[in-house]
């Protein structure tokens, strides 16, 4: 999810992992993630792959991943404008995953059950739980970002939609 805030304010919950990402004068965003993130070598230098690797995650023991950015006010307008429908298409794809994790829960809880039947049924229920990825933004820079975002129509910004 996206939110705005004062850093000193955000509070990290124990099972998160959280990446720093330096915006401001770097044109190389990928660069900054694979480094935070500790995205394996194999993985393609562009924002496609980055959207899958956003969207995957799973070399991460962590259940929450915390994306904290410092200021993008100097950040290229087209290419904050690229980020953020990077941002929102990863929103959105981990929307629809946590929908169909609890749609589904039940059939994915009868799966591990049958596959590894020595586990517990604690065991089972925790270690299936739903990720997420949450992107924090400093709450100086939510004008220029909505701005560009737009207010849902597409053709004048990225159409985030509610």
């Amino acid at each position: 999810m996206l939110f705005y805030c004062d850093m000193c304010e955000i509070i990290i919950p124990q099972d998160c992992f959280v990446a720093c990402i330096e915006m401001a004068g770097n044109d190389d965003v990928f660069q900054q993630y694979s480094e935070r993130l500790n995205i394996p070598q194999f993985v393609g230098h562009n924002l496609d792959a980055l959207i899958d690797c956003l969207d995957d995650l799973s070399w991460l023991k962590e259940s929450n991943i915390i994306i904290i950015h410092d200021s993008v006010r100097s950040v290229k307008k087209s290419n904050l404008t690229a980020y953020l429908r990077l941002v929102v298409e990863v929103e959105r794809n981990w929307l629809s995953y946590n929908r169909k994790y609890f749609e589904e829960k039940d059939e994915i809880y009868n799966q591990y059950r049958t596959m590894l039947p020595w586990l517990s049924e604690d065991d089972i229920r925790n270690n299936i739980n739903p990720r997420d990825v949450l992107f924090y933004f400093r709450e100086e820079d939510k004008c220029l970002i909505e701005s560009i975002m737009g207010d849902g129509d597409t053709n004048r910004g990225i159409g985030v939609e509610s």
